[in-house]
């Protein structure tokens, strides 16, 4: 434990004597800082208020009743039991949210939630558009887009009686995530928010300890440093029974009926001319990725580490969908990108196309930025009655001239040869004329989501796979075989079209246009480091900056074309290839 001098012990206690640090206190303090201050822009204050007032009931409280209403009329979502389910998460996490720091899942927003309460939330949930509400100083620490993915883990997730996961694996994740910071300015004020005192959540109260200790006084001449706050937050975090971070985790079958809702809400509502969004039909997509949230040794619980990890690595957008919803409803302004809802693709799973609505939802949460779904078109599609004459011409279909080379999504779908499970592999060339003799570099390589050359999966399992710049994309082995990565090293994908003679075997024996190839890919970690390689990758401790050239080169000098997902360790999954489509932009 962190001691001060004397002096500042005796300022502590003399502030909690005069009630200046009491729970009341504490929430008061938010309360001014939200009301009066700049965390919601003085020119959203008067929607905020409008909206919340038509919603609210007789009492001045958001219902969970108000919340599905605003729900069903903004998205178009046809109302479902799904629906109730996925909005009595939303609001359940609000709720909590608006209670931090001493809110907790059992007391909170049982009748519905204050104007207060809601202004606080959203504060915590919208960063980008509101601020934070905590001062980041010398005296304390910068807040990281890190703490923002915790804060919404934090809202989503159920308490168990023991820990999920053991400590060494909690603090490893707290200090990659203390210099989660992707700006040079401010970088400086990093620092680590998990000590033998406590994790992340106790940090948190003890910043919001720090930071409301006088109201008169700005942080930077504050009479106490933060860590002579440490014993009271102690007593506080004991007295109000605040859970460690290791004990939290959200069910399988929650976190799945809330994904349901994200993916629908990807693109922009349908008009009153289309039909409206049916939430039974994102379960496919919203299962496969539950999946790659929910770490093998967890028994169908999503941790922190494992929702972290999906958050930055695999689905960075996935959350934008509900803060934009919410910042469109309440303060009349667009949180992220607003993504034009692709009306040409069908809705529900179609024999004839791989790629559907709710499977495009699930590309747009890490392929935002890189493509436009509404212009986004299928340029070919081969399946075992139409075959395509080669590897040569496989590659042709997806690569054109570099001088009319617009970015192109290839799918390919199958079934497992173990347990005929639906597979759907794919590959994003962003410059197809380029990529596949050497990997083009991205524009902007440390926006996060922003992606070059890169493997994806689908289903059953969502995954996310990062060329390495310079490196070969794809080669043709043969005209019956095209690999894209390496073999042994990475993530390492093999078509293998059949031979002439095995199509000759196959119409005599009545198999005629049954498979169109085999798909075989593998992952394959460096032995015995599994966990680490995606922990420490591109991270200066020095200066706590992350730099994505710098794990670039680590990549590239591992010898990985595709980076392997750490948490998945070594895989290889054997696939009947059923049908291919290659999808660009334009005509």
């Amino acid at each position: 434990m962190a001691t001060c001098e004397s002096w500042a012990y005796e300022i502590v206690d003399h502030l909690y004597d005069q009630g200046k640090l009491s729970a009341e206190s504490l929430m008061q303090h938010l309360e001014d800082t939200v009301a009066i201050g700049s965390c919601i822009p003085d020119t959203a204050k008067p929607e905020l208020k409008r909206v919340f007032q038509l919603a609210a009931n007789n009492d001045g409280l958001l219902t969970e009743d108000a919340l599905l209403n605003l729900l069903r009329t903004k998205t178009a979502i046809r109302l479902s039991p799904e629906l109730v389910e996925a909005n009595k998460i939303v609001f359940s996490a609000l709720s909590y949210l608006g209670n931090l720091p001493l809110g907790s899942k059992t007391d909170s927003g049982l009748d519905g939630i204050t104007f207060v309460q809601f202004s606080r939330a959203l504060v915590w949930i919208l960063p980008a558009i509101c601020g934070h509400i905590l001062m980041e100083d010398n005296f304390s620490r910068a807040r990281t887009e890190a703490d923002d993915r915790r804060l919404l883990f934090q809202s989503l997730a159920s308490r168990y009686p023991e820990p999920l996961y053991e400590a060494p694996i909690a603090r490893k994740v707290a200090l990659r995530n203390a210099f989660d910071y992707h700006h040079h300015i401010g970088s400086d004020l990093c620092a680590t928010n998990y000590d033998d005192d406590g994790d992340e959540i106790f940090h948190d109260l003890l910043h919001i300890l720090y930071t409301s200790q006088d109201q008169d006084k700005t942080p930077h001449i504050a009479p106490a440093p933060m860590d002579a706050f440490r014993p009271l937050a102690k007593k506080i975090s004991t007295k109000h029974n605040l859970p460690v971070l290791r004990t939290l985790g959200i069910p399988a079958d929650r976190f799945v009926a809330l994904l349901r809702l994200l993916l629908a809400m990807q693109f922009e509502a349908p008009t009153a001319q289309e039909e409206p969004v049916d939430l039974s039909h994102f379960t496919p997509p919203a299962v496969s990725l539950c999946a790659a949230f929910t770490a093998a040794d967890t028994h169908n619980i999503v941790t922190h580490p494992s929702f972290d990890h999906g958050l930055h690595q695999l689905a960075p957008y996935l959350l934008d969908s509900l803060r934009q919803f919410l910042s469109l409803t309440f303060l009349g302004r667009p949180y992220a990108l607003l993504i034009p809802r692709p009306s040409q693709l069908p809705g529900i799973q179609n024999p004839d196309r791989i790629l559907t609505l709710p499977l495009a939802a699930q590309l747009a949460t890490f392929l935002c930025w890189n493509l436009d779904y509404v212009s986004l078109s299928r340029h070919a599609r081969f399946t075992p009655d139409v075959p395509p004459e080669s590897a040569s011409g496989l590659m042709k279909a997806f690569t054109p001239p570099e001088d009319s080379e617009p970015p192109s999504v290839v799918l390919f779908k199958g079934r497992s040869t173990v347990d005929s499970e639906q597979v759907v592999f794919g590959l994003f060339t962003p410059h197809p004329g380029k990529d596949g003799q050497a990997i083009f570099d991205v524009s902007e390589p440390n926006r996060v989501g922003d992606h070059g050359c890169a493997l994806f999966q689908l289903a059953p399992v969502h995954g996310v796979f990062r060329g390495t710049p310079g490196k070969p994309g794809w080669n043709m082995l043969d005209e019956r075989t095209i690999v894209f990565g390496e073999v042994g090293a990475g993530v390492c994908m093999t078509i293998s079209l059949p031979c002439p003679s095995s199509e000759e075997a196959a119409k005599e024996e009545g198999n005629e246009g049954k498979s169109l190839g085999r798909i075989t890919a593998r992952q394959v970690m460096v032995s015995g480091e599994e966990e680490d390689l995606d922990e420490t990758r591109g991270w200066d401790r020095e200066d706590g900056w992350f730099d994505e050239a710098k794990a670039k080169k680590e990549r590239e000098k591992e010898g990985w074309t595709y980076e392997g997902d750490a948490g998945r360790g070594n895989w290889i999954a054997e696939v009947e290839m059923e049908s291919v489509e290659v999808w660009s932009m334009g005509e």
